[in-house]
């Protein structure tokens, strides 16, 4: 078989194929807008109301108008159509004068629309012809996605279709549409779960976006990004009103990852490890410990938040053998060697490792009783006989009997 030139125009080959043939395929490198967060497809950006989602992507039109940095993604200079649905178009040029400031390069690749037709009136007919008489433009913002739905955004079938138009004219015009959205007022354990509306956008965009209020400070915004193309991102951002531009604070790290940089960072922690690492087993007083996290750690005294041997005991007795068992398998004990507060000590060793050859026999010989009906709640019981009715009558009888018969030797 011949290899097969595929550019993004290129439509479903219904000649079936198989892998080989599939590999000997030529397509294009997707296009790129911003490195690691937005390639050749559909994205969407959620967030509640009022959080300042329009800044944010106004501001991403005029990064990669530029081919500048934004958020710490690099961009790709290209043209941006910018459906700003909701705005005005006197709103549009006092907002991008706000984000501008006094930078005089006014881009004359953004095109800024405050109306266009939905799905079902011919929205991908009209981007058409906005890309043939713009052919520079790359990156297609709709600003709000419902301006553009005719039907249900509940309907998984409905979004399902809605998206799945989208995303195929972005496929074959090798372009990025990122569309504008709302989140829910619930909360979700996955913040990607909300996304306003069926799961049928979800299943169908390339990328998700979604901006939700951080916990820890009523100024700054997590920035979550996951998606077909690219890796997890979380971010957490602010807005700085002064330049009208959403800013990077820091890289956004989880309560689950946090607590876990903070065990590994913990002095007492350090110390317990290199002490391990140079025997099986640890053990020692309360005050040399203390001296040892000292002297291992490069410490001061006043550097550490323990002030003596018993702070150190308590902390580890109170928050940190847990965490030594689950991240470590340490085992972390209390010991007396000589009887009296003089032989009171602290021992450190590893839990033992299971031979897992043994545990599957104990599975093993553990099924093959429940299967002979032997078992009930890990108890070894005999099978009990069946009794008639008749027989357990007589017995009740000859029971009964005997108590009355007892009873009359006392």
């Amino acid at each position: 078989m011949e290899t097969e030139q595929n550019s993004n125009n290129n439509k479903c080959n219904a000649t079936p194929l198989n892998l080989k043939e599939l590999f000997k395929m030529y397509f294009d490198e997707l296009v790129c807008i911003a490195e690691g967060l937005l390639y050749q497809g559909v994205a969407i950006l959620a967030g509640p109301p009022k959080l300042g989602k329009s800044w944010l992507v106004l501001a991403l039109c005029i990064a990669i108008s530029k081919g500048q940095e934004i958020l710490g993604f690099h961009t790709n200079q290209c043209g941006c159509l910018y459906l700003s649905l909701e705005d005005s178009l006197r709103r549009i040029k006092d907002r991008s004068n706000n984000v501008l400031q006094n930078d005089n390069a006014i881009p004359d690749n953004i095109y800024p629309r405050i109306k266009c037709p939905t799905i079902d009136e011919g929205l991908t007919d009209y981007l058409q012809s906005e890309l043939e008489i713009h052919p520079d433009i790359k990156f297609i913002v709709i600003d709000t996605f419902q301006k553009i739905c005719s039907g249900n955004i509940n309907s998984y079938n409905r979004m399902s279709q809605d998206v799945g138009k989208l995303k195929e004219f972005a496929d074959d015009n090798g372009v990025c549409i990122l569309l504008i959205h709302h989140s829910k007022k619930s909360k979700s354990r996955d913040v990607f779960n909300e996304i306003q509306g069926s799961i049928g956008i979800n299943g169908t965009v390339d990328t998700m976006i979604v901006l939700t209020k951080s916990k820890d400070n009523p100024f700054d915004v997590v920035f979550s990004a996951t998606g077909r193309d690219i890796e997890n991102i979380e971010k957490i951002i602010r807005f700085n009103k002064k330049k009208c531009q959403w800013e990077v604070i820091a890289e956004y790290e989880s309560p689950e990852d946090k607590q876990y940089q903070d065990y590994i960072d913990n002095p007492i922690i350090i110390t317990v490890k290199h002490l391990l690492s140079e025997q099986e087993e640890v053990t020692i007083t309360a005050t040399d410990l203390y001296n040892k996290i000292l002297e291992i750690n490069g410490m001061d005294k006043a550097d550490l938040k323990q002030k003596n041997g018993q702070a150190v005991s308590r902390e580890l007795n109170n928050n940190l053998q847990i965490f030594l068992k689950e991240y470590d398998n340490i085992r972390f004990e209390r010991v007396n060697t000589s009887g009296g507060t003089e032989g009171r000590q602290i021992k450190f060793s590893f839990y033992p490792v299971e031979d897992e050859s043994v545990q599957q026999e104990e599975i093993s010989t553990k099924e093959n009783i429940v299967q002979q009906g032997e078992v009930l709640d890990k108890e070894i019981i005999p099978k009990q006989e069946i009794v008639p009715l008749t027989k357990q009558a007589e017995l009740k009888e000859e029971n009964t009997s005997k108590v009355i018969t007892d009873s009359k030797l006392f």
